[in-house]
């Protein structure tokens, strides 16, 4: 049975009204205009979308190897249905309860054929 993209959004949907927390996704649509060639540092242009997520949950020990996942580090489910933006590397997440901001270390979409359903992403402190 192939699993069609609204079937697979119905899922995802689901799995986040299981554990949801709202938070603000800071995002920098082009951070290559930000970056300033006289000081050679970039000062993000951040635009704050208000969502909800799966709670961040932590990697299973199998997979921290010190390096690309850290033993810190969460990951994060959010829906792409009614994104106004794409979520990347370098975003941060902002929670109010507790207080925390983290970085978007990277995204994976999930994909159906050519239609985006939902974003992995990898966050740390």
């Amino acid at each position: 049975m192939a699993i069609n993209a609204a079937s697979l959004l119905v899922k995802v949907q689901a799995a986040i009204a299981q554990a949801p927390l709202a938070a603000t996704w800071k995002h920098d649509p082009n951070p290559a205009a930000s970056y300033a060639t006289s000081t050679g540092k970039a000062t993000p242009n951040y635009t704050d979308h208000a969502v909800t997520i799966l709670t961040p949950v932590p990697y299973s020990k199998n997979y921290v190897n010190g390096d690309i996942i850290r033993a810190d580090d969460t990951e994060t489910v959010i829906c792409a249905s009614g994104l106004a933006f794409t979520p990347k590397q370098g975003d941060r997440v902002v929670f109010d309860s507790p207080s925390k901001t983290l970085t978007v270390v990277s995204v994976q979409e999930l994909k159906i054929g050519t239609t985006p359903v939902a974003y992995v992403a990898q966050l740390r402190r």
